[in-house]
């Protein structure tokens, strides 16, 4: 027998040999083990004005915030979610058939209601901090990793220092955000307008090591920071 004739026929007896096996599992079986993705989210209510959210996943209430609040990080299903947003003081409801929590991630998940600056329907913006899946914490022992969200209004001026040294100046757009700037403990910031006027004067951000997002909203004197590790 030819040599390409042998292999032809031990690939024939393989292929069967599996088609055999995969027809034996028992697919009802229930000790056969499934796949349960999951995704840390928290999330954040930027209002200025006196308000509360309710937050429904699946028809299954997971939290209720007041005016820029924040839940501690809820380990949620990941995949197609519907979730129901209800918000102005009860008197609005926003319903997503399939918002995608993504999964091994870590997330933070906003959302901003705020007519005194002309939001007047809810937004929500998922943004990814870093994966979960091997339980490792992303940062730099006795450091701070700082970056900059800007939900705000208008365009900032962000300035970030540390021991007294300015360490970052950038303009920040709306809906955009600055990359981690690695600093010592202890770091402090100020916002300005575009127009240069003082929004947010040296303002620290905090004293202890971590992962943190300083986020913009309102005219962009409202400002919550978020401890992400």
């Amino acid at each position: 027998m030819k040599l390409s004739q042998i292999l032809r026929y031990a690939s024939g007896v393989i292929l069967l040999a599996t088609f055999m096996f995969v027809g034996c599992v028992d697919v009802d079986n229930p000790n056969v083990s499934t796949v349960d993705l999951r995704t840390l989210t928290k999330f954040v209510y930027l209002n200025t004005q006196p308000d509360n959210l309710r937050v429904i996943i699946d028809g299954i209430p997971v939290a209720q915030l007041t005016q820029g609040e924040e839940t501690v990080y809820l380990d949620l299903p990941a995949g197609k979610r519907q979730m129901t947003f209800v918000y102005a003081s009860g008197t609005k409801v926003d319903t997503v058939s399939a918002q995608t929590l993504p999964q091994d991630r870590k997330i933070n998940f906003f959302c901003i209601y705020d007519p005194s600056v002309g939001i007047t329907t809810l937004q929500r913006h998922v943004v990814d901090i870093h994966t979960t899946y091997n339980g490792a914490v992303q940062y730099i022992p006795d450091k701070v990793l700082v970056r900059f969200l800007n939900f705000a209004s208008d365009t900032a001026k962000i300035q970030l220092f540390t021991n007294g040294s300015l360490k970052r100046a950038s303009t920040l757009l709306m809906s955009k955000m600055t990359s981690y700037d690695t600093v010592s403990i202890g770091p402090k910031f100020r916002i300005l307008s575009k127009t240069n006027s003082v929004l947010v004067d040296s303002t620290l951000v905090s004293m202890s090591d971590g992962r943190y997002s300083v986020v913009l909203y309102g005219n962009g004197g409202s400002y919550k920071v978020i401890k992400e590790d």
